[in-house]
């Protein structure tokens, strides 16, 4: 909920973060691109703990990570703040269907 929240609150500003950062000089790239993989690495671990639990699947950590930030930031693309939707209503939807997809769990 947090990530979409940040998104949404300003999405001017999160576009830029998100389609710019490639440009930024390179003392700037390499302290951006720590940051980013301390976030990215804090979702595996989330995933690591869920697998040695038993409430996820094994799977490609980096792979899911890379997946679900890559949903959440497509976020400020179609949302609209007077919209139908509120920020967390979106992050309410983007996690159910991240967590559950498509399978079918009540046959």
């Amino acid at each position: 909920e947090a990530h979409t929240q940040i998104l949404t609150a300003n999405l001017d500003a999160s576009y830029v973060f998100i389609h710019e950062w490639k440009h930024l000089s390179a003392d700037k790239l390499t302290e951006f691109k720590n940051r980013r993989n301390q976030y990215e690495n804090g979702f595996i671990q989330i995933l690591k703990l869920g697998e040695n639990e038993g409430v996820f699947n094994e799977v490609d950590g980096k792979f899911v990570v890379i997946t679900i930030l890559s949903t959440l930031n497509a976020t400020i693309e179609w949302y609209k703040p007077n919209g139908t939707l509120t920020p967390k209503q979106v992050a309410q939807k983007l996690s159910d269907f991240i967590l559950n997809g498509l399978l079918n769990t009540k046959k």
